[in-house]
C-alpha cells in the first residue's frame, strides 16, 4: 500500500521519516516521504545543523505528488513532527484531498508535541494547531502519555486514566487511539494502551535503560503498517510493541540512535510477542 508520510528527517540516526520509512518498506508498503525539516541529526546530540521547511515549501512538494494523479492510490497519510502551526493546516487539507480521491484512505496522526522528560518541545502555536485542527480529522491517533495529558488537559497517571481518555477520544472522533508510553514506575515497566471505541487493551513491557530517540516514530510506523495489512488493533499493537522492544534491546545504553538496520529482522518477525490484554470496560467507561 502507499503511504504519504509528512514529518521531519535526519541524515544521521533514526527519527521522523528516518525512523518510519525503513520499517514501512520492510513491511511491504511504498512510502512517499515529505520532510517538514532536514537536519543533520536529532536534537538529543550535542550539536545539530539543518533547517525546518516553511509551510509553503512543504505544500510545493505535496502539490507535485498530487499533480502525478497519485492521491487515488494513497492508502494512508501519516503525520509526525511539524515545524510550524501553518503546516498543520496543510496536512489537514491534504487529508481531505486524499480522502476525496480515495475514501478508504486513513489519516494516522502522531501528535508530536513533547514528552515527560523534556516537556513541550514545539511552540504553543503548533501544539494548539495539532489539538484543534489535526486531532479532529484523525482516524488513528498515537499520543505518548505527556501528549495525551496535553490533549485532554488532565494528568494521566494510571492505565485506567489513559484508557478512559482514549475511550473519550474515540467516542468524539478518532476510530482508534493508542497511548504509546505510560511509565509504570512501581513495576519498572511501560504500558501501551489502545482503544477502538468499543474495547480497550493494554500491553506491559519491561523498561529498558536506553535513551535513544525515535522509538515513538518507529512504533507509529510499524503500528500503521500492521493496521493496513488488516491486523486488528490488539494484534497490531502486539506486533508493533514487540518489534520496538526488540530494537531497544539491541540499543546500547550510551547510544543516542536506534539500530534500525541491524534490527531489521525483528521489525518483520519480533522474537517475543507481548500480548495485548483486554481491559475491563468498567475501569474506563
Amino acid at each position: 500500500m502507499n503511504i504519504l508520510s509528512i514529518q521531519s528527517h535526519v541524515s544521521y540516526g533514526h527519527v521522523g521519516n528516518a525512523a518510519a520509512v525503513f520499517p514501512l518498506q520492510l513491511l511491504g508498503h511504498e512510502v512517499w516521504p515529505v520532510h517538514t525539516a532536514q537536519l543533520s541529526n536529532h536534537t538529543g546530540h550535542t550539536t545539530v545543523e539543518g533547517q525546518r521547511f516553511t509551510a509553503s515549501q512543504i505544500q510545493e512538494v505535496i502539490s507535485g505528488i498530487e499533480k502525478l494523479d497519485l492521491f487515488s492510490t494513497c492508502h494512508a497519510v501519516l503525520s509526525g513532527y511539524l515545524g510550524d502551526a501553518e503546516t498543520a493546516g496543510i496536512v489537514a487539507d491534504v487529508v481531505v484531498r486524499v480522502k476525496a480521491a480515495n475514501p478508504a484512505a486513513i489519516f494516522f496522526c502522531d501528535p508530536v508535541m513533547g514528552d515527560d522528560a523534556k516537556g513541550l518541545y514545539v511552540p504553543n502555536t503548533v501544539a494548539d494547531a495539532i489539538k484543534t485542527v489535526l486531532i479532529k480529522k484523525s482516524d488513528v491517533l498515537t499520543p505518548n502519555r505527556f501528549e495525551l495529558a496535553q490533549i485532554i488537559e488532565t494528568p494521566i497517571e494510571t492505565v485506567a486514566h489513559a484508557a478512559h481518555a482514549l475511550y473519550q477520544m474515540t467516542s468524539a472522533g478518532a476510530n482508534t487511539a493508542v497511548c504509546t508510553s505510560l511509565p509504570l514506575d512501581s513495576r519498572n515497566a511501560i504500558a501501551v494502551i489502545g482503544c477502538d471505541g468499543k474495547d480497550a487493551w493494554a500491553i506491559e513491557i519491561p523498561r529498558l535503560n536506553v535513551r535513544a530517540n525515535g522509538a515513538g516514530d518507529c512504533l507509529s510506523a510499524i503500528l500503521l503498517a500492521r493496521i493496513l495489512t488488516e491486523h486488528n488493533l490488539p494484534q497490531s499493537m502486539s506486533l508493533a510493541v514487540s518489534s520496538v522492544h526488540n530494537i531497544l534491546k539491541m540499543t546500547s545504553p550510551t547510544a543516542y540512535d536506534l539500530p534500525l538496520v541491524a534490527a531489521r529482522e525483528y521489525i518483520i518477525h519480533p522474537s517475543r510477542l507481548f500480548s495485548a490484554i483486554r481491559l475491563d470496560p468498567k475501569t474506563y467507561r
